[in-house]
C-alpha cells in the first residue's frame, strides 16, 4: 500500500499487488524515496483430504484383533474412540469410524464388526466297538447347516465300519468341526500253544502268543506276550480285548529216562560167554545185533550197544568185549654156571612180570640167583624159572718177575690148591706138573713161564705169567784215592763207583777226626756230578789227606766194607 513507490516481485511483476495460485516462496522489494525494503512469504496450496476405506463390515466367530488405519499423509486423524493416531486396534464388536481432515475439508469412513459365537461341535472321544455293533454320531445345533465326511448333510449319521469321521457345522456365518476315530474290533483270534509234550531230561520251553494289539495273561500271572517254563505242569495262556477272550492250554510232562548200564568193558577167555541184560519194565529194547529181547549172549569180541525206550524216553549204553587166548608158554633157558662176573639177558618176548619186580619183555641180570617170569591175562598165567650160578675164578699168583744168580735154586711160589696145573714151557723145571716146581738154571739169560690152573668142580680156569732172569751176580765197589775240586769240570766231586750195590754208607773224616761228609744216596753212585765237593760247613778245605770208611750190601745180600785215604788236590 506504499505510495509514491516502485515495486519488484520475484515474479518480476512491478505492480503493487500480485495473485498467486501455486505454492512457493514469494518476495516483494519496495523502493520509496531511494530507500528499498524487502519482505518474503511462503505460500502453501493444500488439496482437500484424500478419501480412504476401512474395509468391509465383518463378522467374527472367534476373538479377534483388527488394525484399522488411514494411509493418507499430512492430515489430521480422528477416530470414533477419540484417538488421533494414523490407526487403531479394535478387538470387540461395534461400529467404528475414522476421518482425515485439513483446512480444505474432512473425509470419513465407517466399518461394522460383529462377533458371533461359533457352534459347539463335539462328536465325543475316539471309540472302539466290536464288529456287528453301530455308532450314531449327531449334533444338536439349531438354525445350522451340517456336512459330514460321508457327504451326508443331516444332523446325524450311523457308523458301522472303522474309520475317521468328521462333521462341519455352520451357524450364524460361523463354522466349527470335530473328528472322531471309530474302530470296530473283531474278537481276539485263536492261537495254539502246541501239543502236549513229554520230556526225558531237564528242559526250558518258550510259550508265546504271537498276536498284536491284545492283552495277554498266563496261568502264572504274567502279562507278557510269552513265558519260559522249565518244569512239568499244566500251563494256559489267553489273549483278550473288549470283544472277547481266547485261551489255550498245554500239558508238559517230564519223564525219567531209563537207566541203561551194560557194565564196564570186559575181557574174557575164548570159549566162554557173556550175558548182557537190562531189567527195565514196560520198555522196548534194540541191540546192536538187531535183537529186541531184554538180554543177549555174547561169545565174540566187539562193541555192543543197547537202546532202551521207556515212557517215550530213550537211553543207551555201550560195552566193548575182548575174547583172548590163554597166555603162551615160554622158556628162560637152562640153568647156567658162570666163572667170575657175568651179564645175561633173560627174555620172554612178551609183556611179563619178573621176580625182580620189573615188568616188560626182558631183563638183564649180573648176579647169581633164581629168576622167574610170568605172563598173565584173564585166562591164566604161564611162567618159567632159571637158576644162574657164579663160581669164583681161582686166584693164581706167581709173584713179580725176578732175577736169580747163575747156578742158584729158585722155588716158584706155591699156588692155591687145584686139581690140575699145567706149566709151559717145562724147560728148567724139575717137576713141571706140580703146584710149586723148583727152578734150576745153569745158563745165563731169562725165560718166561705160564701156568694154567683148572678147577675141575667148577670148570673155571686162571692163568699167571712169570719171567725169571739168570745172570753171573758179580758185584763191586771202587773208591778213588784223590780228586781235585777246583771247578775245572774234571774230578770236582769225590764219588764212589759200583755194580749191583743195594745199600751203602760213605763217611769222610779230616786229620782231626771230624766227619766232613756222609753219603747214603744210591742215586749219587757212579754220578760224577754228585758226591763230596771238598768243602766243610760251606768252606772249601785245603789240600790235604782225608780218611774214608765205606759199608755196603750188594743185590745178593753180600756185605763188605772198605777204608782208605783220599787226597784232596788244589
Amino acid at each position: 500500500t506504499s505510495t509514491n513507490a516502485t515495486f519488484l516481485w520475484n515474479t518480476n511483476a512491478t505492480s503493487s499487488s500480485i495473485t498467486i495460485t501455486s505454492s512457493g516462496t514469494y518476495w516483494l522489494q519496495v523502493t520509496q524515496g531511494s530507500c528499498p525494503a524487502r519482505d518474503s512469504i511462503v505460500a502453501t496450496f493444500l488439496s482437500p483430504p484424500a478419501s480412504f476405506n476401512l474395509g468391509s463390515d465383518t463378522i467374527y466367530c472367534t476373538n479377534f484383533n483388527r488394525l484399522l488405519s488411514i494411509s493418507v499423509p499430512n492430515v489430521n486423524y480422528r477416530w470414533s474412540n477419540g484417538a488421533t493416531t494414523p490407526g487403531i486396534i479394535v478387538s470387540s464388536s461395534g461400529l467404528y469410524w475414522g476421518q482425515d481432515s485439513n483446512m480444505c475439508g474432512v473425509k470419513r469412513d465407517s466399518i461394522l464388526f460383529v462377533q458371533n459365537a461359533p457352534p459347539i461341535v463335539n462328536l465325543g472321544y475316539d471309540t472302539m466297538l466290536c464288529v456287528g455293533a453301530s455308532l450314531i454320531l449327531s449334533d444338536t445345533s439349531t438354525n445350522a447347516t451340517f456336512l459330514w465326511s460321508t457327504n451326508a448333510n443331516g444332523s446325524l449319521i450311523n457308523v458301522t465300519t472303522s474309520g475317521s469321521y468328521w462333521l462341519r457345522v455352520t451357524q450364524n456365518s460361523c463354522t466349527a468341526s470335530d473328528t472322531i476315530v471309530a474302530t470296530f474290533m473283531s474278537p481276539p483270534p485263536s492261537f495254539n500253544l502246541g501239543n502236549d509234550t513229554a520230556y526225558c531230561t531237564g528242559f526250558s520251553r518258550l510259550l508265546s502268543i504271537n498276536i498284536p494289539n491284545v492283552s495277554y495273561r498266563w496261568s502264572n500271572g504274567a502279562t507278557t506276550f510269552g513265558i519260559t517254563v522249565a518244569g512239568p505242569g499244566l500251563y494256559w495262556g489267553q489273549d483278550s480285548n473288549m470283544c472277547g477272550v481266547y485261551r489255550d492250554t498245554i500239558q508238559l510232562v517230564q519223564n525219567t529216562p531209563p537207566v541203561v548200564d551194560l557194565g564196564n568193558d570186559t575181557t574174557l577167555c575164548i570159549g566162554s560167554s557173556l550175558t548182557l541184560t537190562d531189567t527195565s519194565t514196560h520198555a522196548t529194547f534194540l541191540w546192536s545185533t538187531t535183537a529186541t529181547t531184554s538180554s543177549i549172549s555174547v561169545t565174540t569180541g566187539g562193541k555192543y550197544w543197547l537202546q532202551v525206550t521207556q515212557n517215550n524216553c530213550i537211553n543207551s549204553d555201550t560195552i566193548n568185549t575182548n575174547f583172548v587166548n590163554p597166555p603162551p608158554t615160554f622158556s628162560l633157558g637152562n640153568d647156567s654156571a658162570y666163572c667170575g662176573n657175568f651179564t645175561r639177558t633173560l627174555s620172554t618176548g612178551l609183556g611179563s612180570t619178573w621176580s625182580t619186580g620189573v615188568t616188560g619183555p626182558a631183563i638183564t641180570v649180573s648176579t647169581p640167583g633164581v629168576y622167574w617170569a610170568a605172563v598173565t591175562n584173564q585166562c591164566g598165567t604161564s611162567s618159567d624159572t632159571v637158576q644162574l650160578y657164579q663160581n669164583p675164578i681161582p686166584v693164581v699168583s706167581l709173584g713179580p718177575d725176578t732175577t736169580i744168580c747163575k747156578d742158584s735154586v729158585y722155588i716158584i711160589p706155591g699156588l692155591s690148591s687145584a686139581p690140575s696145573v699145567m706149566w709151559t714151557p717145562a724147560t728148567g723145571l724139575d717137576s713141571p706138573n706140580i703146584i710149586a716146581p723148583t727152578f734150576i738154571y745153569t745158563d745165563s739169560g731169562s725165560i718166561s713161564y705160564t701156568v694154567i690152573v683148572t678147577f675141575d668142580s667148577t670148570g673155571c680156569v686162571d692163568t699167571a705169567h712169570l719171567t725169571i732172569g739168570v745172570e753171573s751176580c758179580e758185584s763191586y765197589i771202587i773208591c778213588p784215592q784223590a780228586f781235585s775240586p777246583n771247578g775245572d769240570g774234571n774230578n770236582d766231586h769225590y764219588t764212589v763207583f759200583g755194580n749191583k750195590i743195594a745199600e751203602y754208607d760213605l763217611r769222610i773224616y779230616n786229620r782231626w777226626g771230624e766227619m766232613v761228609f756222609e753219603d747214603t744216596n744210591l742215586a749219587d753212585l757212579n754220578d760224577l756230578t754228585k758226591g763230596w765237593d771238598g768243602s766243610y760247613h760251606g768252606k772249601p778245605q785245603e789240600a790235604d789227606v782225608f780218611v774214608y770208611y765205606l759199608i755196603a750190601t750188594d743185590d745178593y745180600k753180600k756185605h763188605f766194607s772198605k777204608k782208605g785215604n783220599i787226597t784232596l788236590l788244589r
